[in-house]
């Protein structure tokens, strides 16, 4: 918000206004090739999938589809509080540590959101946001393809590679 000058108490009009948009447009939002399954598999594996979205619940449910039966917290909506605070509790919500949470994103604010909650980022290479926006920001995990997700299921304590 600081970076587009947008004071923090027109937040809930842009919000509401996006998420309009959004609501209108959803059917025409397809998953990217390759998140149905990577979803299943994470789950079968014991990973806790959790959402965190500015998007309204329903939008983002919406688009998900069937694939929310692997997703166990849909954290939604704008907050003014911003995302960190949601992603602490969700967090709490599971009893998981900082050490053992990514928050995976295709935008720098999900960074953002992701090093003021103290947890590691991955940012994905094939979402909305374009890639060399990620040079500005601290360490982060990096996904060239959907597949590269599967590496979230290694055992605890196990590095990842990549």
């Amino acid at each position: 918000m600081a970076r587009l000058g947008l004071p923090r108490w027109k937040l809930p009009l842009v919000a509401r206004s996006f998420t309009r948009l959004m609501k209108q447009q959803r059917s025409a939002i397809q998953l990217f090739d390759g998140i149905a399954a990577t979803l299943a598999e994470l789950d079968r594996q014991g990973v806790i999938l959790a959402v965190v979205s500015s998007n309204s619940r329903e939008n983002v449910a919406h688009v998900l589809g069937p694939c929310c039966r692997h997703i166990r917290a849909l954290e939604c909506g704008a907050s003014i509080f911003g995302k960190a605070s949601r992603l602490n509790r969700v967090m709490r919500q599971f009893g998981v540590t900082r050490e053992e949470t990514i928050y995976v994103g295709d935008q720098p604010m999900d960074g953002e959101a992701a090093a003021s909650a103290g947890i590691a980022f991955g940012a994905v290479a094939w979402g909305y946001g374009a890639p060399e926006a990620f040079s500005g920001l601290g360490q982060h995990r990096w996904f060239a393809s959907i597949g590269q997700l599967q590496q979230l299921a290694q055992p605890r304590g196990e590095p990842m590679a990549g």
